[in-house]
This record gives structure tokens, sequence and C-alpha cells, in this order.
């Protein structure tokens, strides 16, 4: 997740010196800037990337040994993809709906929040560009620590409880922030901004969830899901600004915005229910390469249902072993 936060990190950026750029210089430079910006990232990208850990011109041998140790088993050219079953895969469908709704959130708050600052709650454009760029700068501290926690809780808890633990404290906390803001008068601002601020620091962790539950549940043909994923779930980007811009037909009023925020809440309430009923943790069968690493998975501690009680059992099982080694030392003494 945190190679992921540098597209908020982006958003941040852009939006924070965004509105400077316009009320000083011109709207054009708000495009320009971040061309030129792309140009140069280009030219790094094309010297830092490679193939694979080996044809990498800077890296050293023990990080590329690590990589290749650690990294599962590409798909061959000639390997057969099993679209039927990741099509028909309900696990596979939580995670696209997941991201669908979480999206509908984050692109509803990011294209629409410096018109509903500046026309509805009546702040300077300039100024509403350095507000609009504040919840970015929480999301990209959010994701980044979200994935640390998660991380540690799949080491004592199962992964899916930790995934559907993360989907309902974003839902809490998004939904209350949602409504906090649809019952606000305008006059409210700063508690309404505060509001915004917390709903798309919570968005993240949604999208992180969602985003790694698909290496959960895919392995190796996660790349493939998250290419599913972002096309459906990137639809947002244009279906929640057209609505928008349908049922905004004064931006001056703050009533009509609140038909936007109970659309968004309907809409994450609805793939986030769907997302905590069919959601799954392990690695589905589909995606593995042999019964024996399905049976690796079903043995796996972090897929346990009840890893408190497997690590009990093994701890057991190895002081058994022990007090009968002692045993059978101590027969072969007297013996002798």
């Amino acid at each position: 997740m945190f190679t992921l936060s540098g597209a908020y990190t982006g958003t941040f950026v852009a939006m924070l010196f965004g509105g400077v750029i316009a009320a000083n210089w011109s709207w054009a430079w708000v495009f320009y800037i971040p061309g030129i910006s792309a140009l140069v990232w280009v030219v790094v990208c094309f010297y830092l990337t490679a193939n694979s850990p080996s044809t990498h011109p800077t890296i050293s041998y023990e990080e590329a040994k690590y990589i290749n140790d650690n990294m599962d088993q590409a798909i061959s050219r000639k390997q057969a993809i099993p679209w039927k079953d990741i099509l028909t895969s309900l696990p596979v469908w939580a995670t696209i709906v997941a991201h669908f709704g979480t999206d509908w959130v984050v692109f509803t708050l990011s294209t629409e929040l410096p018109t509903f600052l500046v026309k509805s709650l009546g702040f300077r454009v300039d100024a509403a560009g350095v507000l609009a760029a504040l919840p970015w700068l929480t999301t990209t501290i959010s994701v980044s620590g979200t994935g640390f926690i998660s991380d540690k809780l799949t080491e004592k808890y199962s992964t899916l409880c930790i995934r559907k633990l993360v989907m309902a404290l974003s839902f809490t906390i998004i939904v209350s922030s949602f409504l906090l803001i649809t019952l606000l008068d305008a006059s409210y601002r700063a508690l309404i901004l505060m509001c915004v601020i917390i709903v798309m620091t919570a968005s993240s962790p949604a999208w992180a969830s969602a985003g790694v539950n698909q290496l959960d549940i895919a392995g190796r043909y996660a790349a493939i899901l998250m290419g599913i994923s972002i096309s459906i779930g990137s639809t947002p980007g244009f279906l929640a600004p057209m609505i928008t811009g349908y049922i905004v037909e004064n931006p001056h009023l703050k009533r009509e915005w609140n038909d936007v925020f109970i659309i968004s809440i309907l809409i994450f309430a609805l793939t986030i229910g769907f997302y905590m009923i069919f959601a799954a943790g392990e690695l589905q069968i589909w995606a593995l390469n042999s019964a024996d690493e399905y049976q690796h998975i079903l043995d796996s501690s972090i897929s346990s249902r009840n890893i408190s009680e497997r690590n009990s059992l093994i701890e057991k099982n190895i002081y058994d072993l022990t007090d009968r080694l002692k045993a059978e030392i101590h027969a072969e003494n007297n013996a002798e």
C-alpha cells in the first residue's frame, strides 16, 4: 500500500498548488505543470524499471536474490487463464464491487469538492484549492498506516477477519460523517470541511483492504484481477460527476449537494454490504498450482479460522514430543 500512496501524494500536491496557480497565473498552467512533471517522470521510469530483478541496472545482488527467492511462480504465456472461474467467483466480485463503491465516494469528493467549497460554502478559489488538498494528505498517511497495522493483525487473526474489520470501520466512519454533512447548515463550513477530511481519510483503508484482498484470493492472477477491478471500479470517475451535474442545478444551494451525499451513502452501503457477505480471505482453488498447495493453504495458520487454538495445539505437540524424548533417553540410560 505504500507504493500506491504515491497517487494520493500526487493529488495532494496538485490540489495544494492548483488553486493558487489558477488564481495568480492561468488555469492552463494547472495542466502544463503536471504534464511537464509527467515527462520528467517517464525519463526516470525508463531508467529505473526492468523486466526482472536480475536485469535491473542498480539493484544489488542480495536484493535481487531475495526478491527472486520469495516471488510467486509467474504465469506462463502458454498457460490457460481460468477466466470462467475468475468471472464466476463471488469473492472476486466482492473485491470489484467494494472497489466501485469506495471509488464512488472518492471520485465524488475529489471532482466536486472545489466547486462545493467555493459555490456552496463560500471559500475563495485559492483557499479552496489548499483546503481541497488536505483530505489527500491525511489519506496518504491513512493508506500506509492501515497496511502496516493490517499486516501486524493478520499475524494473530484470520485474513478475512481483518479485511472485514477494516471495511466495517471505514463504512461506519464514512456514513456517519456524510450524514453529519447533510444535517449541517452551510454556515458550519469548518465542521463540514472536517467531515469531508474524515470521509476521505476513512475511504483509503476500505480501498486498501479490497485491493490487497485480491492478492489474498487470486495469488499469481492478482494482476489480472486488479486490471478488471480498476477498469470497473474507475467508472465512478465519469458517472459521479455526471450524476452530480444532473442533481445540482444551483451549486450555491447546499440542500442540492445533500442529495449527492445521500446517493454516495446508499451506493457505498450496498457495495460494502455485498463485500461483507461474499468476501474471502484464502487463496481460491482456481488460483492454486496443485493439490499440495491447496493443502498448504488449509494448514496455514493465517487462513485458519481459529489461530489461537491451532497455536495452542502446536505448542502442546511440541511439549509432548519433548517429554517423550526425555523419557526414551532416561530409559536408555537406565538400561545401560
